[in-house]
């Protein structure tokens, strides 16, 4: 009963650990940092360009939205609740925008990455994929995308539900960089997606460090890594479970 109890806590604890064992992956392999200076660059052009655009634009966004300003001191108020409100979600809508495509155009870097990373740590190449069907690995991507998304803008619009979006949105930025070996196995989304929410603990405590405000562009290189880390452990404690109840 108390194992069970603070298994999410262990889980959570093994989620934030993993950026360690990829800084010190990357020590070892600095050429692959090197390539992922790459998607950081296009990070902080995709940054400025969304932000760009969310002052540019929020205003006339909001203006189409919303009702016209009220007479009574009440409506006023709610007014401005209201307005407070939808200018908060076309923030975070902006912000989980510009991380998502910056991964659907960075995939094919992230997938090559990682595949390095799961061949040293398990000495097969089987998974690995060439340049061209890392490319292809985009449509999955963006299948994912679509999926985190709409259920961000769900849980950001819904009364109540909207409290514990912060703890999904971790999830959902853990996600992204854990995926990877689990693409390159071919599986279908809906098994990816079944194996991810068996993990949702260590998944998203590995999501906590990429909340931190302008920590994701600086933890990339990590995220990538200790993902992929993450994910091949998960897989072999999958396979040695199953292995123990044949």
């Amino acid at each position: 009963m108390i194992g069970a109890l603070f298994s999410p806590f262990h889980e959570i604890s093994r989620g934030l650990s993993v950026y360690v064992k990829g800084f010190r992956w990357l020590q070892k392999h600095p050429s692959y940092f090197i390539l992922l200076l790459l998607p950081m660059a296009i990070s902080l052009l995709l940054l400025a360009a969304t932000w760009g655009l969310f002052t540019k634009y929020h205003d006339s966004v909001l203006a189409l939205i919303m009702f016209d300003k009220p007479g009574t001191f009440l409506l006023i108020a709610l007014y401005y609740l209201a307005k407070a409100t939808l200018y908060i979600v076309l923030f975070v809508m902006s912000l989980i925008f510009y991380m998502l495509v910056l991964n659907v155009i960075s995939a094919p870097i992230y997938d090559l990455v990682s595949a390095a990373v799961e061949k040293d740590l398990t000495g097969r190449a089987d998974d690995e994929t060439s340049l061209w069907e890392a490319f292809l690995l985009m449509k999955e991507e963006l299948k994912k995308v679509l999926f985190i998304f709409l259920v961000s803008v769900l849980l950001l619009l819904i009364p109540g539900v909207n409290i514990i979006s912060p703890l999904i949105r971790t999830f959902f930025v853990g996600w992204e960089f854990y995926d990877f070996s689990l693409a390159r196995k071919k599986w279908p989304f809906k098994k990816r997606l079944g194996f991810v929410f068996k993990h949702i603990w260590s998944v998203t405590g590995f999501g906590l460090w990429l909340l931190i405000p302008g920590g994701q562009m600086i933890l990339m290189p990590l995220a990538v890594v200790g993902g992929t880390m993450l994910a091949v452990e998960d897989l072999n404690r999958t396979e040695n479970a199953n292995k123990g109840n044949l």
